[in-house]
């Protein structure tokens, strides 16, 4: 049997036929399709959670910092905006970068976050 060509074997408990694929950076070794696919997607959902909850803390320390220093973000309501001009983001872009005393935390958070929308220390998320 070669890793390259799928191969269907009968599974003997079910007479299920099952079709087995070679498993990626695994050379030689082979599953079945369905379980593999079930093992990648829990792979993803694992990170996904690992991500999302490291975006929390993330979060929680933007906060922390936020409460010892207001950022100029804070009351702009164009930071939370979907689309600006170019000129309000290189406005933007400069106060996060020379201004900001806590972009590194919003940084982080963003990073892990990926928000749909925004301007996250320095950087404009959009849809």
């Amino acid at each position: 049997m070669t890793t390259e060509t799928p191969t269907r074997v009968t599974d003997v408990t079910t007479g299920e036929e099952l079709e087995l694929v070679a498993v990626p950076g695994q050379p030689g070794m082979v599953m079945i399709r369905a379980e593999l696919e079930q093992a990648m997607a829990d792979r993803s959902a694992a990170d996904d959670y690992d991500r999302h909850t490291t975006a929390i803390e993330q979060y929680e320390q933007l906060g922390r910092a936020m409460a010892v220093w207001e950022p100029p973000c804070d009351t702009d309501l164009r930071y939370v905006t979907e689309a600006l001009p170019a000129a309000d983001r290189l406005e933007m872009q400069t106060t996060c970068l020379t201004v900001c005393r806590i972009r590194a935390q919003c940084d982080a958070y963003a990073r892990l976050a990926r928000p749909p929308a925004g301007f996250w220390a320095g950087r404009a998320y959009t849809p």
